[in-house]
């Protein structure tokens, strides 16, 4: 249980509650607002947008 919980990947879509450890569906629908999403980054200021 300690293990999921810290883990990077899953451990954000769990949380605690008195039974044990619970999908956390308000995490998940937020993330599923950035679906889809591809951003670039760069420091090189000779690219264009």
């Amino acid at each position: 249980m300690c293990a999921l919980r810290s883990s990077a990947r899953y451990g954000r879509f769990l949380k605690e509650t008195q039974r044990g450890l619970a999908i956390d569906w308000q995490a998940i629908a937020e993330l599923e607002r950035f679906d889809g999403k591809f951003v670039v980054h760069s420091k090189d200021d000779t690219l264009t947008a």
